[in-house]
């Protein structure tokens, strides 16, 4: 870039095309190994369960679609590559693990709790 002489704001946050919630928590799962069992629950029945989003669910809002959505298309016509979702939850994890075992609570301290997740799949599998 700075042999080309580019210079301007650009948005390198990927990915290079748009991919649904679902699309991105499965490269997600599949590049750290596939043992999550991914659920879709209705966004209803998570507020009747009060699931809180943003706080429980960080990387959902239900008001605010498109909310993490960045025009990167300057970035990418530039030659700016973007790295893929699987490799930075891979990294993400692996950075994780070298925190003390009394920072990694802190680091994990969003999403929603085990016991709850539990209450909740428990209750949206019984309604069928």
């Amino acid at each position: 870039m700075i042999e080309d002489r580019t210079v301007g704001t650009m948005n390198a946050l990927g990915p290079e095309k748009p991919v649904t919630m679902k699309q991105m928590l499965e490269a997600c799962n599949h590049a750290l190994g596939g043992k999550a069992r991914l659920t879709w629950v209705d966004a209803d029945f998570l507020d009747k369960q009060g699931v809180e989003d943003r706080r429980e669910m960080p990387m959902w809002d239900p008001k605010y679609v498109g909310i993490s959505s960045f025009a990167n298309a300057r970035a990418i016509k530039a030659g700016l590559t973007l790295r893929p979702i699987g490799d930075t939850a891979k990294d993400t994890l692996a950075w994780l693990e070298t925190l003390p075992e009394d920072q990694r609570g802190t680091a994990r301290s969003s999403g929603i709790k085990p016991d709850k997740e539990a209450k909740v799949l428990a209750a949206w599998k019984a309604r069928t």
